[in-house]
């Protein structure tokens, strides 16, 4: 099964408020500033998107980078986006064309989705008509996949971006890209009065995105049914858990494709999955709260303190700990030594202190992640300085056990 390789580069979308009417375009004007945008769809606005599009592309095409830093991407070319066999439109000078002063006869809005951009420039007008239809699929998929991804991100929390942190902004990108796969500039306006100025209307055929798309829900709702069917029979936990959730990402792309092909179907209708994310919700959620446990174990000074308040912390972060290490899934291993130290300062006292943890898969006894640490601390007394390097201890320790078991459990699916 492909990676997933989600990169690091942030992106800045900005989501702009826009109230568009559903099958046409309302009358333009003349400009009367640089640059103006309209389009034809509706557009509702969201605060979180995306785990989708890239994670889906990275599925497609594991080796392949994406590197454009632009939040809506524009084309290199000046119609990049239509068929190689579609020459680009003309300029037409004259009479203002019927989708300036409303809708479009040659595209309908039944057939067609479409962008209205301007500009200073011909090209300046074509990568805002082109900007206008790609945020009417950014917002609607905002929206749409809203719920599943703020939970793959509340599992999925303290991961690194090296274990694939999921970039929201990131996924919005690449779920425009390929929204914007089959849109083309069908026709440019050029205003020679009183100043030069373009407009420019992007078009996309809504029967073939709807086809496009359907088969992409197709392939995945066949892919979730493989992995579901998978993870009830795998005995492991640990396994099962890393299986699931390769369903659950595998669901948000699924939500992604179901939510751009309501934005392309004339009628808003979608089509549902057959697996839906409670489902898989509710699977995740009964293994990490019941089946999946997890087992520390401390040796060495003051080990009762450090093994309470490591206990304690990864029951806050929301795991389940266990006194048997053969029911664990992982087991936390470590060992603390608080030393007097020679030093000489005859007003204070100081310790040295080290702690060596070991992270182990249970089901394999693999030792997944090491983490060792030291240091001095001083006091009045002996005594306090080594409550001052537990307290030191502790506070060092629970973000990185439960960062390192998180990236272990979350960041490696089997079926990847």
């Amino acid at each position: 099964m492909d990676n997933f390789h989600f990169l690091r580069r942030k992106s800045g979308v900005a989501l702009l408020l826009l109230i568009i009417v559903l099958g046409g375009c309302g009358t333009i004007s003349p400009p009367a500033a640089q640059k103006t945008s309209r389009t034809v769809q509706e557009s509702s606005v969201a605060d979180s998107k995306t785990a989708a599009e890239k994670a889906f592309d990275e599925m497609e095409h594991p080796n392949k980078p994406i590197t454009s830093k632009e939040n809506i991407p524009k084309p290199k070319d000046k119609d990049a986006t239509a068929s190689s066999h579609t020459k680009a439109p003309k300029e037409v000078v004259g009479d203002r064309l019927d989708w300036m002063d409303g809708t479009s006869k040659t595209y309908p809005a039944t057939s067609y989705l479409t962008g209205i951009g301007s500009g200073t420039d011909r090209r300046q007008a074509e990568d805002n008509a082109r900007s206008e239809i790609a945020k009417i699929f950014i917002s609607h998929v905002n929206t749409s996949t809203k719920i599943e991804q703020e939970y793959l991100k509340e599992i999925s929390k303290g991961k690194s971006r090296e274990t694939n942190q999921l970039n929201v902004q990131d996924m919005v990108q690449v779920s425009t890209q390929k929204a914007l796969s089959g849109v083309r500039i069908a026709e440019v306006y050029r205003q020679s009065q009183p100043t030069e100025f373009f407009y420019a209307l992007a078009v996309l055929d809504r029967q073939q995105a709807m086809t496009m798309l359907k088969e992409k829900m197709e392939t995945l709702d066949q892919e979730i049914r493989t992995l579901m069917n998978q993870a009830s029979k795998e005995p492991k936990d640990l396994q099962k858990l890393k299986i699931l959730t390769s369903v659950m990402e595998k669901q948000v792309l699924r939500r992604t494709k179901e939510a751009e092909f309501m934005v392309v179907n004339p009628s808003g209708k979608s089509m549902p999955a057959p697996i839906g994310f409670e489902e898989i919700r509710r699977s995740l959620t009964d293994i990490l709260s019941k089946d999946f446990q997890i087992h520390v174990a401390v040796s060495g000074d003051h080990s009762g303190e450090i093994k309470k308040s490591l206990s304690e912390g990864l029951t806050r972060e929301g795991f389940v700990l266990t006194n048997n290490a053969k029911q664990a899934g992982v087991a936390v291993k470590g060992k603390v030594t608080i030393k007097p130290l020679d030093h000489p300062d005859n007003k204070w006292k100081y310790v040295r202190w080290q702690t060596v943890f070991e992270l182990m898969d249970q089901s394999n006894q693999t030792v997944f992640g090491t983490l060792t640490n030291s240091g001095r601390e001083g006091h009045l007394s002996f005594e306090q300085a080594a409550t001052r390097a537990m307290m030191k201890i502790q506070k060092e320790l629970l973000p990185k056990v439960s960062k390192d078991v998180r990236s272990y459990i979350f960041g490696q699916s089997s079926t990847r």
